[in-house]
């Protein structure tokens, strides 16, 4: 009895040792070191900065980062996080190779890099915090601010997800802008992408619906049909705001093209309007709405 006691006491022991010896503490504070280092670095760079500036930035963090495989981890979504942060380092030295730091290709990339960096940042900071010296708080802050269009990317698709009948949803925000896509099946009707609530129009106002809680100046809505837009339409805030959800939902079945005479703007390609009968045409006609918002330009049309 003693020695199964013994033993028992030992393999509770050797359990423990072996969570304790897990590195999560150890990764977050490289992680915090490696941000430090790059900092300090950065800190007396000149205002032109080169791209051998840019890839020393990266590596001086990569070389405060170990490689960790899961196992080593108590966490598992620090892991992933952790894992996550480095593989974005990782990949952007691979990028700038061959690139012009002055080409805008070069600075749409690095904005979307440093727009990830801080995303990683922002989620392992706010369940684990990293310790950042009083030194240094100021700009973590900075780097924290620039993962905002990320992370409100992440709380309205988890508020989309909530609408039955739509998935696979793309959320693009670009300051106070939102375009929301997804894709529609062919075995749709054309009549259900424009004049029955069956379709696109009463997912586009369900969409609405949720968007009108939050605070977006300039709202994009399409839906995908055989990998190119069938149908679009755009919304200002002042618009929406005016949108009574409430008559939208008591409005009959095949009253659904009215979507379009209250939005901004709308977008139907030429195949679905040529298929379409003359009287829906024509009521669509006449209500002319058009924009010149770049935003609207950008996500409701084929690039």
């Amino acid at each position: 009895m003693v020695k199964k006691i013994s033993l028992l006491i030992g393999i509770i022991s050797f359990i423990l040792m072996g969570c304790g010896n897990k590195v999560d503490d150890q990764a977050l504070e490289s992680l915090s070191s490696a941000l430090e280092k790059r900092w300090e670095f950065t800190d007396q760079l000149p205002d032109e900065i080169t791209m051998e500036d840019l890839n020393k930035a990266i590596q001086i963090e990569l070389d405060e980062l170990e490689e960790y495989d899961i196992d080593d981890f108590k966490d598992t979504i620090l892991y992933s996080h952790y894992s996550g942060y480095k593989s974005n380092l990782e990949l952007m030295q691979i990028t700038m190779k061959n690139e012009s730091i002055d080409s805008n290709s070069f600075q749409e990339k690095w904005k979307e890099h440093m727009e990830k960096r801080a995303k990683f940042l922002h989620d392992i900071n706010s369940k684990y915090t990293l310790k950042i010296s009083d030194e240094n708080n100021e700009i973590f802050k900075e780097v924290l601010t620039s993962a905002n269009n990320l992370v409100k990317k992440d709380e309205i698709k988890d508020q989309l997800s909530e609408i039955k009948g739509i998935t696979d949803l793309e959320v693009t925000i670009e300051d106070d802008s939102i375009s929301v896509s997804f894709p529609t099946e062919s075995v749709l009707s054309v009549d259900s992408f424009v004049s029955k609530k069956t379709g696109f129009p009463e997912n586009a106002m369900n969409i609405l619906k949720k968007l009108k809680e939050n605070d977006f100046n300039h709202i994009v809505i399409s839906t995908t049909n055989q990998d190119s837009i069938a149908i679009s339409t755009y919304f200002t805030k002042d618009t929406l705001d005016n949108v009574n959800i409430d008559e939208w939902e008591e409005l009959d079945s095949h009253d659904a093209y009215k979507l379009y005479g209250m939005s901004d703007a709308y977008n139907i390609r030429i195949g679905i309007w040529e298929s379409l009968d003359i009287e829906t045409t024509q009521l669509i006609r006449n209500m002319n709405k058009d924009s010149n918002n770049e935003f609207w330009k950008k996500y409701g049309f084929n690039q």
